[in-house]
């Protein structure tokens, strides 16, 4: 019985331990991170640190903020001193540091004959605020005055030295989102009440409306994205030329369009629909696609 509860007591003290050591103290269990637009402050994404995804992306203007769970913290107040780190990684590999705001600090001065088209132009001064729990504040990533560019990467470093436990986060600057843009394409057209016109071809214009997904999508959500929108279709039939006006929806990767509409002046119902390909979305989407892999 007395073996029992010795080995229990052990197990029990072991749990307590390693719990505080790997959970309690280990910054991902009380940091998260903020983003939102620069233009809009009201709308913004919470992010956790995640383990199953190593890049978090963002919107060229967006703002990063820094989250501290106060009251996870204060529980564990005399185990916690945490140390910020801020990198921003530009698309070609260049990497500098940059400031939180009362964490980072850092001084940019500029080398002696120097190329002002050289992105290692500058020496860095870099000063690390290590920072108790009971004065730990919630912060600013300081990327305003950064032009950010698809492909840039903001790498993050939260560590609390006390306890020896970190983690990294990598935002990845990606310009999804809304789009609009004008399209065009090739489609054959046939129309509703007439035999006339029996899938023939027709060059068509349009403005499209989409939602360009972002790089971590899924293969299936980037291939089944939509594109709508108004389109024109041109066609001639004997000596006179037709102009439909109509919507049109793109599918499969933006390249397989559909319209319905109704040709302007042509006799007996002058309703028609398409099936064709979308030039225009097709060529961005599927860049971006083989980009992806």
């Amino acid at each position: 019985m007395r073996k029992i509860y010795f080995f229990t007591t052990l197990v029990f003290l072991a749990q307590y331990c390693f719990g505080q050591n790997d959970n309690d103290v280990d910054p991902s269990n009380y940091t998260s991170f903020e983003v939102r637009k620069r233009a809009n402050n009201g709308t913004s994404t919470k992010v956790e640190p995640n383990t199953f995804s190593s890049v978090q992306y963002i919107q060229p203007n967006s703002q990063i903020r820094l989250i501290f769970d106060e009251k996870k913290v204060l529980a564990q107040k005399d185990n916690i001193k945490i140390r910020v780190s801020a990198t921003l990684i530009n698309s070609k590999g260049d990497e500098k540091p940059i400031e939180v705001l009362g964490y980072v600090s850092v001084t940019k001065t500029q080398k002696t004959k120097a190329n002002p088209s050289d992105p290692t132009m500058f020496d860095y001064t870099i000063q690390n605020k290590e920072v108790n729990a009971v004065d730990l504040q919630n912060t600013e990533v300081d990327i305003s005055s950064e032009k950010l560019e698809d492909g840039d990467k903001i790498k993050i470093r939260i560590d609390n030295i006390k306890s020896n436990t970190g983690f990294v986060m990598l935002f990845e600057v990606d310009d999804y989102g809304v789009k609009t843009g004008p399209s065009s394409g090739f489609a054959w057209l046939k129309t509703r009440a007439s035999k006339d016109i029996n899938f023939q071809a027709s060059p068509w214009l349009g403005y499209s409306f989409y939602y360009r997904p972002n790089k971590g999508a899924s293969f299936w959500g980037k291939l089944f994205s939509p594109t709508v929108g108004p389109e024109a279709s041109v066609i001639q039939v004997g000596s006179t030329v037709y102009v439909g006006l109509g919507g049109q929806i793109s599918l499969l990767a933006n390249t397989v369009k559909f319209s319905y509409g109704n040709l302007l002046g042509y006799p007996d119902k002058g309703g028609y629909f398409t099936i064709g390909l979308n030039f225009v979305n097709s060529i961005e989407t599927l860049s971006n696609l083989v980009k992806s892999k």
